[in-house]
């Protein structure tokens, strides 16, 4: 806990963290919208044990999404939760912001 005291105290945190808040929201955007971001919706909407499969079968490019299955895992929850709130609540990029939240 003292430790995150001490944060509250250090601006070069806070500039680091603001510098890094905008490179993921202005430059992220067009390559995951592109490739990525597709999948993580496929594999939500189709949930199955292998989803790269059922992603080629329907067309898809295959470089979409050239991760293994630990990083599906780890984008898949706070993706599942941001599609919750986008269905909910009809907002827009909800399941955006918090795919991109992972990679602070």
């Amino acid at each position: 806990m003292k430790f995150i005291n001490q944060l509250k105290f250090e601006s070069l945190f806070w500039v680091g963290l603001f510098f890094k808040l905008i490179l993921i929201f202005t430059l992220f955007p067009e390559i995951h919208n592109k490739w990525f971001l597709n999948f993580i919706n496929f594999s939500i909407e189709n949930f199955s044990i292998n989803p790269w499969n059922n992603f080629l079968e329907i067309g898809s490019d295959p470089m979409s999404y050239p991760y293994g299955p630990i990083m599906l895992l780890l984008q898949l929850p706070l993706s599942f939760f941001g599609y919750i709130i986008d269905n909910f609540f009809f907002t827009v990029n909800a399941k955006n912001f918090f795919y991109y939240t992972l990679y602070l």
